[in-house]
């Protein structure tokens, strides 16, 4: 069972034009808001990376999406990405280079955050947060 509702990959638009054959890269992609996008931007025809950091979560989310669409395994691939280390990005950048050439579309969807009470949360998490929330999006913007 696919984990997006069938009506959320008709998208208004011409999306299958925008993004076919476009390469599409998004972090966070083993959770479940990156895993929905990651498909619905491969249900419209994009090459798409899915990166976390957890590898096995990005290759549960490729899995899932191919057990449904198996004609599309050349479309999609799962690469371990940690968004707070430059020697990661660099070396997932190249990879996604070396096999499809180019990255058209940056999603900048890893993210983490705690629970409770602003004064509860310490100093080593809130440098966490923002190393992963703020400074690994520009590195990763940085990068592509």
């Amino acid at each position: 069972m696919s984990i997006v509702p069938e009506q959320a990959t008709k998208a208004s638009g011409d999306w299958s034009q925008l993004l076919r054959e476009k390469v599409v890269f998004v972090t966070g992609a083993g959770g479940a808001i990156g895993s929905a996008i990651a498909q619905t931007c491969a249900l419209h025809g994009a090459h798409v990376v899915v990166a976390d950091v957890k590898k096995e979560a990005a290759d549960k989310t490729v899995a899932k999406f191919l057990e449904e669409h198996v004609d599309m395994k050349d479309n999609v691939i799962s690469i371990e990405l940690d968004v707070t280390n430059e020697e990661s990005i660099q070396n997932a950048v190249k990879h996604v280079v070396e096999k499809w050439k180019t990255i058209d579309v940056l999603i900048n969807n890893a993210a983490i955050f705690t629970f409770g009470a602003v004064e509860d949360v310490s100093a080593d998490a809130w440098t966490q947060i923002l190393n992963v929330n703020v400074r690994g999006y520009a590195l990763m913007a940085k990068a592509v």
